[in-house]
This record gives structure tokens, C-alpha cells and sequence, in this order.
């Protein structure tokens, strides 16, 4: 496995690892949170390159949407045989070292709430288009439901964020909408 610095999480830091923790991440007091990022990638790339190619297609798919995508900072957590099952098993990639999973520090969105339906055809509509470009080493967990209309801390401006930034990557045929 080739070296690549990211920051790595203690085991005391809190980590948001089950669907219903990330999906109430609006309703923590903190401006930033460490959430688990399940990485799929094709086999024989590397860490470094999973990871620039996710954040290239979140940023083009937003660029053509016309929103942002959420501040994130790519790391590492240990996992050991403490944790339960579901997170040694799904969390694990062969592109990590064998005993750590990959997660993301994001911004806090305040007062998330789902697209409407205008919002919702604008993002489907830039999806499509990403899609009409990447064939090979696709994002392919991008649907509409991974955006959010929202703040981010400090700020007084809703917007729509991309906030479902894992890096689930390989041929635009896995993609299901």
C-alpha cells in the first residue's frame, strides 16, 4: 500500500458510524463532526486516487448543479475487534491499512431539510449529466437524497449542500437512482 497522510482519529473521538447517527448529524451542538465514509473502490488503485476521483465528482456534480459540496477533511479511525460486526465488516477496505476505516470531519448543516421538487430535478438533472461523461471509475452513490437544503455554522445563508460524501466508486453500471 503505497503512503498517504491523512489525519488519524483516536479511538476517543466521537465517530458517527450508523445511518440514523449521520442522518441526525444537524441536530449536534458542534460546528464539525467525524462521520465513517464506506469506500468502494475498484480493485489495484490507490487510497490517494479513490479519494480524488470521489472528490471530482462531487464537485463536478455540484458545479453543475449549481451548490455546494460540504466541507470535509478525509481520515483515518482505528477499528479493532471491539467494535461490533457491521463496522468491521462494511467499514474496511483493502486500499486502507488493515485496521483503520475511513472517515470525513464535515460541517455541521443547521436545519436540514430534504430538496423540494424543483431542487430535487436540478440535482437529478446534473447527476444525469455527470453520468453522461464518467463511464469507468463512476461515483456511484449519487442520487438526489445525498443533498440537503441547510446552513452551514456561521453562516445566514440556506443553501443546498452535498452532504453524502462517501466514496462508493466503479463502472457507471452499479449506479442505481
Amino acid at each position: 500500500m503505497q503512503k498517504f497522510d491523512l489525519p488519524v482519529y483516536s479511538p476517543e473521538t466521537p465517530i458517527l458510524w450508523t445511518h440514523e447517527e449521520i442522518a441526525a448529524i444537524g441536530n449536534l451542538d458542534a460546528p464539525t463532526a467525524v462521520r465513517a465514509a464506506k469506500l468502494i473502490s475498484p480493485r489495484g488503485g490507490s487510497l490517494e486516487a479513490a479519494l480524488n476521483t470521489a472528490d471530482t465528482a462531487f464537485s463536478t456534480i455540484a458545479a453543475y448543479a449549481g451548490v455546494s459540496v460540504v466541507r470535509h477533511t478525509w481520515g483515518l479511525t482505528p477499528v479493532t475487534d471491539s467494535h461490533p460486526d457491521s463496522i468491521q465488516n462494511n467499514y474496511r477496505s483493502a486500499l486502507l491499512p488493515h485496521d483503520h476505516a475511513l472517515v470525513a470531519e464535515v460541517d455541521v448543516i443547521r436545519d436540514a431539510e430534504p430538496l423540494d421538487d424543483q431542487s430535487r430535478a436540478r440535482v437529478n438533472k446534473a447527476i444525469y449529466r455527470y453520468f453522461q461523461h464518467t463511464f469507468t471509475n463512476s461515483w456511484t452513490d449519487a442520487h438526489a437524497s445525498s443533498f440537503v437544503t441547510g446552513y452551514r455554522p456561521g453562516e445566514d445563508t440556506r443553501q443546498i449542500w452535498l452532504v453524502d460524501i462517501e466514496p462508493r466508486l466503479g463502472p457507471r453500471s452499479l449506479y442505481r437512482n
